[in-house]
């Protein structure tokens, strides 16, 4: 009886599919060949679910562009090179993200005495050692968790704290300045209003909404009841929430930290000297000639005529250093 109930479901899930193209078709074949208007039509429940929970994560590559690829004439050579595209990628992403590790690792010498091919291979080793986690059956939920909280959140503070510190704490000016000097070009007025003001507010926005929601919707996944044959949302494990707040306090956390110790006289990474820059050269290479600070600079970001900024609270520009 449980076979038979289990063939019965999957009969009906090939047949609810097999609905999706026939209802695809004819909508199609419809719009094509009459050029009379056609009614509102409703899509069948099987199709919006069908386009629902397969057209996002990592069901829009491996069911949506497979299923796509299959109608081509030579399917089977259009999959190998698809498919070949996808691991390529992935390469190409892992790439930068480990030479990113591995540099700064070598850079803050923290191990001094190993080679750069021995750091290497352990890295790889141990990612590959963890990967292993997303490879058994509750693999897929593993990887939805990383997918939803290990990127998002973390990067999106550390790109906030970051445009602060470019635009708040370096200055736009000096910022545009540096470009200038290396590039030969200076970036406009656009570029240095988005970020100063939209960019950071651009982010706050986002990171608001989502706590908010988050707040209001709780956090949930879809997991598998093979009894019914169908998914059901449940929330997310107490381990599961340790982990999160494991993987987002991990990245996070080292902004203030490093800023604490440092004012309590704990430097985490020592300072070092200078190293020589061709400033002359590079002004006389592009030309670059001392400008003053424009009014449009004054009025939108506080610049003063010497060159630094303040905060643009009402009569901050008004005085000066000496007052």
């Amino acid at each position: 009886m449980e076979r038979d109930k289990y063939e019965t479901r999957a009969l009906l899930r090939h047949y609810c599919k097999r609905k999706l193209k026939a209802a695809v078709g004819a909508e199609q074949h419809v719009r094509l060949t009459e050029k009379s208007t056609v009614k509102e039509r409703t899509a069948p429940r099987c199709l919006l679910f069908l386009i629902v929970e397969t057209a996002s994560g990592t069901g829009l590559a491996f069911i949506i562009f497979t299923e796509a690829i299959n109608q081509f004439p030579g399917a089977q050579f259009w999959s190998v090179l698809f498919f070949l595209m996808l691991f390529t990628l992935g390469i190409d992403s892992q790439f930068g993200t480990l030479e990113g590790v591995v540099t700064s690792i070598v850079d803050m010498k923290l191990f001094p005495n190993l080679r750069k091919e021995y750091l290497t291979g352990a890295l790889c080793l141990a990612c590959c050692l963890l990967s292993m986690a997303f490879a058994h059956g509750a693999g897929s939920y593993i990887f939805l968790l990383f997918d939803m909280y290990s990127g998002n959140f973390p990067l999106l503070i550390i790109a906030f704290f970051e445009c602060i510190g470019i635009s708040y704490v370096y200055g736009v000016k000096r910022f545009a300045d540096d470009i200038e000097l290396m590039t030969g070009q200076r970036p406009g007025i656009y570029w240095l209003i988005c970020w100063k003001y939209l960019s950071p507010l651009a982010m706050i926005s986002i990171l608001v909404s989502s706590f908010i929601e988050l707040a209001v919707d709780g956090s949930h996944y879809d997991a598998w009841i093979s009894s019914e044959g169908d998914t059901q949302p449940k929330p997310w494990p107490l381990w599961a929430v340790l982990l999160v707040l494991v993987l987002v306090l991990s990245s996070v956390l080292w902004i203030p930290g490093v800023a604490i110790c440092r004012y309590f006289g704990f430097p985490i990474v020592e300072d070092e000297e200078r190293a020589w820059f061709p400033v002359e050269e590079l002004r006389d290479f592009h030309r670059i000639e001392p400008r003053p600070v424009t009014a449009a600079e004054t009025l939108l970001f506080c610049t003063r005529a010497d060159g630094t900024e303040r905060c643009c609270w009402p009569g901050c520009c008004d005085t000066d250093d000496d007052e």
